[in-house]
């Protein structure tokens, strides 16, 4: 097959004018017919000299095509090039899908775990929530046994201060006297009938029932108790007690040397015998008394008072309750 060659580019054009014939009128018709004619014959030397002019030589930069085979070769080869690329891509298509389904098949494979693991919290839950609940009801439970019992254990402590108290509820108890050597019965009714002397209420040892000295701390006289026969003389004997010493100066209260003791004078305190969780609940409240700024703390009957001013009303304490809710109070108001 013949070599192919490249067209020859075309002949450079020549400046022909072209002139659009107006409407002449007839002495311009043969002007124009010379015209025509000038036109074609100029058109054709052209021609001429087209024919004539030798071939443009290719372009050096264009690689001509000598055969089918190269054309094949090339195909082929693009055609190879092309494949590989395209095999290329669908290599690292297949791996980054191969990458995707194995993250997917772990993916799927942690959410089963994780939802097994869910499902078990979630069971743990339901058995903790359901434990609470019960425990909650067992401690509800409890609460209401501890109150019930509380004020059972209240009722009782009150039931024993009140027969404590019925059991000295003729009972005094005379403080800070000193003590003699070899101290009899009959001593300490001398005593007790020269304090009652000194207070202006004379009484007989008949009118006591039984008189002893408690144990005092070292270095320290011990109290003296005395039962009377009546109620009413050991309230009459406190009451005397209170009356002699609002009617003394300060100071000169009663005391040791009013019934014959030389030395020291020491004051003589006198008041009601109370058992031992009431001195605490008495020492509790004239402590109370004292910071809060009441002017009166007293026992009467076993029982104890306070009250704030001079016609105030009186406040009976029965426990350290009673303290805790008059502190509350005043903190409310």
């Amino acid at each position: 097959m013949s070599s192919l060659q490249h067209t020859p580019p075309p002949a450079k054009a020549t400046n022909i004018k072209i002139t659009v014939p107006k409407s002449l009128s007839d002495m311009d018709i043969p002007q124009t017919l010379c015209s025509d004619n000038t036109s074609i014959n100029t058109s054709k030397r052209y021609n001429k000299r087209r024919l004539q002019s030798p071939p443009a030589p290719p372009s050096p930069d264009s690689k001509p095509v000598d055969s089918d085979s190269d054309l094949r070769t090339l195909l082929e080869s693009w055609k190879k090039e092309h494949d590989e690329h395209v095999n290329k891509l669908y290599a690292q298509q297949s791996s980054m899908l191969d990458k995707l389904v194995a993250e997917i098949a772990d993916l799927k494979l942690q959410n089963s775990s994780i939802q097994t693991v869910n499902l078990e919290i979630k069971g743990s839950m339901e058995y903790i929530n359901t434990s609470f609940e019960d425990m909650r009801q067992q401690v509800d439970t409890l609460r209401k046994e501890n109150r019930a019992y509380k004020n059972c254990i209240n009722e009782l402590e009150n039931k024993i201060q009140d027969l404590q108290q019925s059991t000295r509820s003729s009972c005094v108890v005379f403080r800070n006297i000193p003590t003699k050597e070899n101290e009899t019965i009959s001593d300490l009714s001398t005593i007790v009938e020269k304090v009652s002397t000194a207070v202006n209420m004379p009484l007989s040892k008949l009118e006591i029932r039984d008189v002893y000295r408690l144990p005092g701390k070292k270095g320290a006289a011990g109290p003296i108790i005395t039962e009377f026969q009546t109620v009413h003389t050991k309230n009459q004997l406190i009451t005397n007690v209170r009356n002699y010493n609002k009617k003394q100066p300060k100071g000169d209260t009663l005391n040791t040397h009013n019934i014959g003791f030389t030395g020291n004078q020491q004051p003589i305190y006198v008041a009601e015998h109370l058992p031992s969780s009431m001195r605490k609940l008495f020492f509790r409240a004239r402590e109370f008394a004292k910071n809060q700024n009441y002017m009166f703390c007293w026992i009467k009957h076993g029982n104890i008072f306070l009250r704030k001013e001079t016609g105030a009303q009186q406040i009976l304490i029965k426990s350290e309750r009673c303290l805790t809710n008059l502190v509350t109070n005043l903190l409310t108001q």
